[in-house]
């Protein structure tokens, strides 16, 4: 049966049977899967087990895949996520986000945008799968839908609404 998704994935051992140009995008960083470019990559000797695989699956390809599809242009996309570091704050995210990820961030690796992102991908994850939230974390996740809403009705002319309902829906996709 053909996926209805255009995403790609590839399956690795090491870091060093990625290609060149994912090797330069991970600067270094110890990674166990990314979504770059249309294509989620996933590096098995960084898969504690079974289950970490598939929440690494279910982080990337649902979440990480399903908020490319919601905001499509990079440009808008890095804004939207900048916007909600700068909202959440680096206190909130550094509880959730890997130590690994906070490192990278001080060390000019990677950017608030992808912080950001990461956050709301760790809230997405929580939502599909059921799990409580704190109240801030409920409040931040009400939110980011109220962000892609609003975010929509400026590309829009007139009213767009999105429910929770749907966001979870594409970041399943």
């Amino acid at each position: 049966k053909l996926r209805k998704s255009k995403n790609r994935a590839v399956i690795v051992d090491t870091v060093d049977e990625l290609p060149k140009h994912v090797q330069d995008a991970i600067k270094n960083r110890d990674i166990q899967g990314m979504l770059y470019e249309g294509t989620t990559y996933y590096i098995i000797d960084n898969l504690a087990d079974t289950q970490a695989a598939l929440d690494v699956w279910l982080h990337e390809q649902g979440v990480h895949y399903g908020i490319t599809s919601l905001i499509p242009d990079s440009a808008l996309r890095q804004s939207f996520f900048e916007q909600i570091f700068e909202d959440i704050g680096l206190d909130a995210i550094q509880k959730v986000v890997s130590k690994n990820d906070i490192k990278n961030f001080i060390e000019g690796k990677i950017d608030k945008a992808l912080l950001g992102e990461e956050y709301m991908a760790y809230l997405a994850n929580k939502k599909l799968r059921n799990l409580s939230m704190t109240k801030e974390q409920d409040s931040i996740w009400k939110r980011f839908v109220r962000a892609i809403n609003e975010f929509f009705e400026k590309l829009f002319t007139g009213r767009v609404r999105i429910t929770e309902d749907t966001v979870l829906r594409i970041a399943k996709a």
